[in-house]
C-alpha cells in the first residue's frame, strides 16, 4: 500500500492592464505614463520598478534620465527608487 496521494491542481491568473503605443512619452503633460500609473487609484501615490533591457539603453541612451525627470515633475503621483549599477 502505497502512503503518496498525487492530486492534480490548476491555477489560473488573469491581468488586467492598459497598454500605450505612442511617440513622444515625456513630452506630454502629465502624460500617459501617469494615467497609466493612476487610472485605477488615481488619488494615491504610486511606486515604479524600472528595468532596463541594455539593448534598449544602448538605442536610447537617456532613458533613465529622461524617465527620472519625468517621475520627479508628477511626484504627487508616482516615485521611484534608482538602482544601484
Amino acid at each position: 500500500m502505497s502512503l503518496i496521494t498525487r492530486h492534480q491542481q490548476r491555477l489560473s491568473v488573469s491581468f488586467d492592464y492598459p497598454v500605450y503605443f505612442l511617440r513622444g512619452l515625456f513630452d506630454a503633460q502629465p502624460g500617459p505614463l501617469v494615467e497609466a500609473l493612476t487610472s485605477r487609484e488615481p488619488d494615491r501615490r504610486h511606486r515604479l520598478a524600472v528595468v532596463i533591457d541594455r539593448g534598449v539603453a544602448q538605442a536610447w541612451p537617456h532613458l533613465a534620465a529622461d524617465l527620472g525627470g519625468h517621475v520627479r515633475a508628477h511626484s504627487g503621483s508616482s516615485s521611484w527608487r534608482r538602482p544601484r549599477r
